[in-house]
């Protein structure tokens, strides 16, 4: 019940900027999604633990087809996931 809650709390975030595209997992603890107009994650995922202070994997970890993909984990307190995703969603809105 509390991943559903921070998958929801996260992925409902990202959409609301009206630049990502993701599909809310079934059941996981990671939300990989896309961010319009970032086609090499890796660069990205620096900048925004430097500006926004929120950790993600760049999908270019998980090989090749994935540079586009951002992951991040949603299985933490609720208050830190809401925190993560409002930062993230800033950061989204001003790329």
């Amino acid at each position: 019940a509390r991943a559903r809650k921070g998958r929801d709390l996260v992925a409902d975030a990202l959409i609301a900027t009206g630049k990502v595209d993701l599909v809310k997992p079934p059941g996981a603890f990671y939300l990989f999604f896309t961010i319009d107009g970032v086609a090499d994650s890796r660069p990205a995922a620096f900048d925004i633990v430097d500006r926004a202070n929120v950790g993600l994997a760049p999908g270019t970890a998980f090989g090749t087809g994935w540079d586009a993909f951002f992951r991040l984990c949603f299985h933490r307190r609720l208050d830190q996931v809401e925190e993560a995703a409002h930062r993230l969603a800033r950061w989204i809105e001003t790329a």
